[in-house]
C-alpha cells in the first residue's frame, strides 16, 4: 500500500512540475457592431453608433496577459442597397456630413483597457439614405490593419438597420 501511494505522489509532483505557466500575452481581437440611434428616415439624417469591441482571450494561465490597444485605428462603414422587391445588393452611396460616400472612415480611439472585461469604443455619425428600399451596414473594426490581433478575420459585421 506505501508503495502504490508513494508511486502516485511522485506522478503527482512530476505532473506539477511539468506544468509550465510563465504567462503568455493574448493579442487583442476586435469585433465591431452598429446601430441607429433614433428612426431610420429616408432623406433625413440620422445618427449611427458604432461599437469597436476588444474581446477578452481565453486565458490559459493565472499570468497571462491581455495586451491592451494603444494607438487609435480606423472603423470603415459602408452601406448596400437593394431596391424593394430585388434579389441583388449593390455599393451605395449615402450622404455624410462632408458629402455623398460610399465608405466611411471613422477615427476610433483605443477601447478603454479595464482589466478582466471586453473593451469597446464607441463612434457616431451622422448618415442620410436617398432611396427607398432595403439597406445592410458593413462595419468593419481596424480596417488597416494597424493592430497586430488573435483573428485578423473576424473585423467585419453585416447589419440591417430598421
Amino acid at each position: 500500500m506505501r508503495s502504490c501511494c508513494f508511486i502516485l505522489l511522485v506522478a503527482c509532483i512530476f505532473s506539477l512540475a511539468s506544468c509550465k505557466c510563465d504567462g503568455d500575452i493574448i493579442l487583442p481581437d476586435l469585433v465591431a457592431d452598429i446601430e441607429a440611434a433614433g428612426v431610420v428616415r429616408v432623406n433625413q439624417p440620422f445618427q449611427i453608433k458604432v461599437y469597436v469591441i476588444n474581446q477578452k482571450g481565453r486565458e490559459q494561465c493565472e499570468f497571462d496577459v491581455h495586451q491592451p490597444v494603444t494607438s487609435e485605428t480606423l472603423t470603415a462603414v459602408t452601406v448596400g442597397y437593394r431596391p424593394a422587391g430585388t434579389t441583388g445588393w449593390a455599393p451605395y452611396e449615402f450622404g455624410t456630413t462632408a458629402g455623398r460616400t460610399q465608405r466611411l472612415l471613422l477615427d476610433t480611439p483605443p477601447p478603454v483597457d479595464c482589466p478582466g472585461d471586453e473593451h469597446e469604443s464607441i463612434v457616431s455619425a451622422a448618415i442620410t439614405l436617398y432611396d427607398a428600399g432595403e439597406y445592410r451596414f458593413e462595419v468593419t473594426a481596424d480596417y488597416g490593419d494597424d493592430v497586430e490581433e488573435r483573428d485578423e478575420l473576424n473585423n467585419a459585421l453585416q447589419k440591417s438597420l430598421n
